[in-house]
């Protein structure tokens, strides 16, 4: 039997499926090309493809970069009062007729307008009516001005001075939010540098901002990198209302405040320096300027600096660093330089026995001497003790002492100048003094009568600074510091670097520094040119000086026929100019200070004598010092400097939080960051305020504090 024939079994819809399936191959194909296109535009707008920058404009939010301004670091006594500190302080005005051209034929415009600033008027009186003007009377003003009422101009000043808080609060308002040109509000940023103690110290310190000052021997100056910090950046972009948001898209940088910069300055000692200064010679027409420097003995560190200098109008001012910047010859002061070179060489063994032939007062070129004559008057000898020279501050003493040991090498007596440091300005960590002058044997000019003028402070010109440190040095029992002003620089609170006493050079051995001592002591007893000084309640031991200022030949008048020419006097009234100085240590058997005064005169028929002024501010200043002491010991405070900190005030909200015993700029922040405005008055730590810690009291309102 034949096999059956297969039927061909034809699926039903087989062909339709063919025709799905090419579709769907098609559509995948399609999808991939599109995919494929997707993704090589995607890399090709990332990565090739730069658009127009036009497009770039009109697509783009408008950022614009604004400054963050960092806060200055403050300037704090050693104690952590503060000198200077940055209080930030802002403008506020209103323009009041701001679009009112633009709305000129828009009443709906300028009702909008109007509604809003009557809105603001409401944060404008709470935050600076201070309960004696409401939102009425602001918005009473705005209107008139904008109406140009009575001439009334049209800007409206909102706060002379406002509080960085309140003028936060105030630019966050809606309205102001708009602009200054659609709004009228403005705020603008004002010098905000204070310093509370005003003119204490003023000149060392320096003042930021000033313009025109020449002077940059001041802190301000010489560490306005540690002060100075780092401006960070912000950006703010524009919404579709033209109102200023911040761009979050665009990464800001934090501002970095500075450092603080502790000194070496005592509040108490500056301030009895200070006050010694001035009522010693604010009504002394004729004294110029003059300066007072008070140094701790064992570390160079300056505790205390007075410069003054008068004015237009005859009042003493601290407008230039004297010490640094006026150099002279100091006279008499310089003897105890000669006296130590002749000592540290050998020549002299003991200045009580080192003697001298009176001579009837004379020696050589040098003229004749009253102290020398009268003491031989006086006791009828022939000689005269080195010791009694310095004590009475006779020239031809130490005219004849460098003459006799100096003369045949001189250079010997001026490479001890040069090796002390009289040739050189004197470096500190707030810069140099200026360059003093010394002429030397080989310079054109000199001769060797100058072997002996120098012995007594001429032909040599040197700073305060350099007096000060000699002087110190022999109280140091010969080690000389290096001066300085900085005891640490500081960022919040913790010691970034700190300032270590340092010996520049030992002069002489403690022996030699006590030959000088004992004659010294001699100088403010009994008879001697500081005997005044015998009142203080410590021995001191010291040296006055006073010498004649060179006066221009316009000053010095025409020459009487047959006068010899002299260069320190002016002829026939005889009017002159002085340098008149006192310098000392005590108490004098255990230095703890070293204080050295010096005044310049006018031109005036009176001498400004070293034993006058110069050592009665001594006095005082001494007086001063003993009376603050602890037990009057008059011990120098030693140990580590205290961390400057921001202490932790907790007070509820809408309390005024307690800064009683607080320095100031710690008041100024905790009372600035609760919202509070700060009036204060007096110098010190805060002693009162008003009101009282813990009352209630709305943002924006002021604090009275009182400090002591």
């Amino acid at each position: 039997m034949a096999p059956k024939k297969k039927e061909k079994i034809q699926t039903k819809n087989a062909s339709g499926r063919d025709r799905v399936g090419m579709w769907l191959y098609i559509l995948y194909a399609f999808i991939l090309l599109v995919s494929g296109i997707i993704v090589y535009k995607i890399i090709y707008i990332q990565y090739i493809w730069n658009p127009p920058q036009k497009l770039v404009e009109i697509f783009s939010p408008r950022t614009s970069p604004h400054e963050l301004e960092a806060m200055r670091g403050s300037i704090l006594t050693r104690d952590g009062h503060v000198l200077a500190v940055d209080a930030p302080a802002y403008q506020i005005t209103f323009d009041t007729q701001a679009r009112k051209v633009e709305f000129k034929d828009n009443p709906e415009a300028e009702k909008e307008w109007l509604t809003k600033a009557r809105d603001i008027c409401e944060l404008i009186a709470e935050l600076y009516g201070n309960g004696r003007r409401s939102a009425s009377d602001y918005f009473r003003e705005v209107t008139d001005r904008r109406a140009g009422k009575n001439g009334m101009n049209r800007s409206m000043t909102i706060a002379a001075s406002s509080t960085y808080a309140n003028m936060k609060r105030l630019m966050a308002h809606p309205f102001a939010q708009e602009g200054p040109n659609r709004s009228g509000i403005k705020s603008r940023s004002l010098g905000k540098r204070k310093y509370p103690y005003h003119s204490v110290a003023r000149s060392l310190i320096g003042n930021f901002g000033a313009e025109g000052s020449q002077d940059t021997t001041n802190i301000e100056v010489r560490m306005n990198h540690y002060l100075s910090g780092t401006a960070g950046m912000e950006y703010s972009r524009k919404t579709d209302r033209n109102a200023s948001i911040p761009d979050f898209g665009t990464k800001g940088t934090e501002a970095v405040d500075g450092m603080d910069v502790r000194t070496t300055l005592d509040l108490g000692l500056q301030l009895i320096l200070d006050d010694a200064m001035h009522r010693n010679i604010d009504t002394v027409r004729w004294i110029d300027c003059g300066t007072a420097i008070l140094m701790e003995t064992r570390t160079g560190a300056i505790r205390a600096m007075v410069n003054l200098k008068r004015g237009e109008d005859d009042g003493m001012y601290e407008s230039l660093n004297i010490a640094f910047k006026q150099g002279g010859e100091p006279g008499s002061v310089f003897k105890g330089v000669a006296s130590l070179i002749a000592i540290n060489a050998g020549y002299v063994t003991s200045m009580f026995e080192e003697m001298i032939p009176t001579n009837d007062g004379k020696f050589g070129v040098y003229g004749y001497d009253k102290h020398i004559r009268d003491y031989q008057d006086t006791t009828h000898r022939r000689e005269m003790p080195m010791s009694e020279g310095f004590k009475v501050s006779s020239n031809n003493v130490f005219a004849f002492i460098n003459t006799k040991y100096f003369s045949t090498h001189p250079q010997d007596f001026y490479d001890k100048l040069l090796e002390w440091g009289f040739g050189d300005p004197v470096m500190t960590d707030i810069g140099p003094t200026v360059k003093p002058t010394v002429i030397l044997p080989q310079d054109k000019g000199w001769s060797p009568r100058n072997l002996g003028t120098v012995g007594f402070g001429y032909t040599v010109r040197v700073t305060p600074m350099h007096v000060l440190n000699f002087y110190n040095a022999v109280a140091n029992d010969g080690r000389m510091m290096r001066p300085y002003f900085i005891e640490s620089i500081e960022k919040d609170g913790r010691i970034i670097e700190k300032t270590t006493p340092q010996v520049l050079r030992e002069i002489c051995t403690p022996a030699q520094a006590d030959t000088l001592t004992n004659s010294m002591k001699l100088v403010t007893g009994k008879g001697g040119t500081a005997a005044k000084l015998g009142k203080a309640p410590w021995k001191v031991a010291g040296k006055t000086g006073t010498s004649k200022i060179y006066l221009d030949p316009k000053e010095r008048g025409t020459r009487p026929p047959g006068a010899a020419l002299q260069i320190y006097e002016t002829y026939g009234n005889h009017w002159k100019k002085n340098q008149g100085s006192f310098v000392g240590f005590f108490p004098a058997d255990d230095p703890q200070y070293t204080i050295y005064v010096t005044m310049y005169s006018r031109l005036n028929p009176k001498s400004l004598w070293g034993s006058g002024y110069p050592a009665q501010v001594a006095l005082d200043a001494i007086r001063g010092i003993y009376a603050s002491e602890p037990a009057g010991e008059g011990a120098v405070t030693t140990g580590s400097v205290p961390a400057m900190a921001t202490p932790a005030v907790e007070s509820a909200e809408g309390q005024v939080p307690d800064v009683t015993g607080m320095a100031l700029k710690d008041a100024l922040y905790t009372l600035e960051k609760s919202g509070y405005r700060v009036n204060y008055r007096g110098m010190g730590h805060v002693k009162r305020m008003r009101p009282e810690a813990g009352a209630r009291l709305a943002e924006g309102k002021t604090v009275e504090l009182t400090l002591e």
